[in-house]
């Protein structure tokens, strides 16, 4: 909405999803919460179990609630972006966020995002870059020898050991 609203591409855009992770008490009660702000390209999806493997979130984590949404952010769902946060969150780019330029993001207020951001002028780099997003047809194959096609597969059978 945004993207078309602006006449941007979306991939020009940057997307917010809040994670939170969880410390336990001794009797399974939850003693501390640590939201995270994970940072995606607009035409990309995030991938739980890529996210799995980032330093912090490798014990389990949930979506935020939106009690905990508002209460770092000052806003509800729609509108949240990096900058000029309420309060500290860890925040983790996507590779592809990392490198981007000129982008748009939510500005933590109903019906506003802003538009020209920039790491190092507008918000501070982030706190970690990893590859957080499902792969896209034309990405580059693993093997480097040419680029990624998705094919829909037919499961035929199991194989039980």
């Amino acid at each position: 909405d945004v993207a078309e609203l602006l006449s941007l591409p979306l991939a020009q855009t940057v997307k917010s999803l809040v994670l939170a992770t969880d410390e336990l008490n001794e009797h399974g009660e939850i003693a501390k919460s640590t939201v995270w702000l994970l940072l995606l390209r607009g035409d990309h999806d995030l991938n739980e179990v890529k996210a799995s493997k980032v330093e912090g979130l490798k014990g389990g984590f949930r979506f935020a609630t939106l009690a905990e949404i508002e209460d770092h952010f000052g806003c509800k769902p729609g509108y949240l972006g990096p900058v000029g946060l309420k309060k500290p969150v860890k925040v983790v780019a996507d590779r592809t966020v990392a490198v981007m330029s000129d982008f748009v993001c939510g500005a933590n207020e109903v019906d506003f995002h802003l538009t020209g951001v920039n790491w190092g002028r507008d918000l501070p780099e982030p706190d970690a870059v990893a590859d957080l997003r499902n792969v896209v047809e034309g990405d580059p194959s693993p093997d480097g020898q040419g680029v990624l096609a998705i094919q829909r597969g037919i499961e035929v059978g199991h194989v039980f050991l």
